[in-house]
């Protein structure tokens, strides 16, 4: 493993950094199984970098980049609180995304995300992290099966 990033919490003024990043590897992750209208739509409905900034503004939502050198080449977001009707475990924090840029599968970055989910979630006494994921995404379903996740709902 050649990991050598370093994770760094995004703020609103990083909202135009996280989109192009955001944009990049929901390609990356969606573009060779999705029709690419759907793709696009998706990334315009949910990268755009007002969208973005809002949410990096949002006290409910905490995001950090993964970083090699000044570049950001991942990034991962949290909401503490939130939750789903499948979701039963007591004070839940869903993953809302993480995402590593396909040129870095393999070096690290998506550990260290998954580790700052899990101990994000320790420090503010979360007991139950969730997120969704697409069944048809099997790097993503090996990658959360590793890390100890489990099916609750469909």
């Amino acid at each position: 493993m050649t990991f050598s990033s370093l994770l760094r919490p995004a703020t609103p003024a990083d909202a135009p950094a996280l989109a192009e990043l955001a944009a990049t590897t929901f390609r990356e992750a969606y573009l060779a199984t999705n029709p690419p209208e759907h793709v696009e739509a998706y990334i315009r409905d949910n990268y755009a970098v007002e969208r973005l900034a809002a949410d990096l503004a949002d006290p409910g939502q905490l995001t950090w980049f993964a970083l090699q050198g000044d570049a950001p080449v991942g990034f991962l977001t949290l909401r503490p609180g939130a939750t789903t009707p499948a979701v039963t475990g007591a004070r839940p924090m869903q993953l809302h995304r993480i995402y590593v840029r396909a040129t870095r599968y393999g070096q690290g970055e998506g550990a260290a995300l998954m580790q700052k989910a899990l101990d994000e979630g320790r420090r503010l006494g979360c007991a139950t992290l969730w997120l969704s994921v697409w069944d048809q995404n099997h790097r993503a379903l090996a990658f959360y099966e590793k890390w100890g996740f489990a099916f609750v709902g469909t």
